[in-house]
């Protein structure tokens, strides 16, 4: 049986180290749409709560109990400083089974071909670094569109309440997080091959 842990040095912090909900562990309310001073705030309150450095003269049992509760900080801020790995964990959380190699989001289709098609005739010298550069441009702004995309569906999943959110709400979650993430591949990719050159 878990409780919630209450310690004067961090007062403002009740949390459930033992938990399974990230943000029962973090001592945060559920909610996608989180404050990221919040997170960190608690994050470093805890990890010097539970620090092994200041259990070193603890019992043993002590010890490993501090050991493994920095671990359950560690991944929880890890898991919920990103937002995508936020919204995995959540979607998994609340029973959804996620796809490990989903491919190519559909709606990026025509983006992720040409850029392809671009870093091809590019590195085989038959594309301008200006056309690499506009690809960049172009994935950065779809980018951060679904980033905003991201932030919006998180305050309507938080307004829903997961027990209640409706499928759809869930699989644009999916499908968002999955274009995200492709966005991210892409856009590495691209810097990755301007750095490689001489002229950026």
């Amino acid at each position: 049986m878990t409780s919630s842990h209450y310690d004067t040095r961090a007062p403002e912090i009740v949390h459930d180290p033992d938990s399974n909900n990230y943000f029962d562990v973090l001592g945060l309310p559920t909610r996608l749409a989180l404050n990221e001073k919040d997170l960190s705030d608690h994050y470093y309150a805890l990890s010097r709560l539970y620090h092994p450095d200041f259990h070193q003269n603890a019992l043993p049992a002590e010890r490993l109990r501090a050991l493994r509760r920095t671990a359950a900080i560690n991944d929880a801020f890890t898991t919920l400083r990103d937002p995508v790995n936020r919204g995995r964990w959540w979607l998994e959380f609340n029973g959804r089974k996620l796809s490990l190699a989903p491919g190519v989001p559909r709606e990026l289709g025509s983006l992720v071909f040409d850029v392809h098609d671009a870093l091809e005739r590019f590195r085989s010298a038959e594309a301008d670094i200006t056309e690499i550069r506009r690809f960049k441009e172009i994935a950065q702004d779809e980018l951060r569109l679904r980033n905003e995309d991201l932030a919006a569906l998180f305050g309507e999943l938080d307004e829903a309440g997961a027990p209640r959110a409706d499928g759809l709400l869930f699989t644009r979650l999916e499908n968002l997080l999955a274009e995200i993430s492709y966005l991210r591949a892409l856009t590495r990719d691209i810097e990755r091959t301007l750095e490689n050159t001489d002229e950026r």
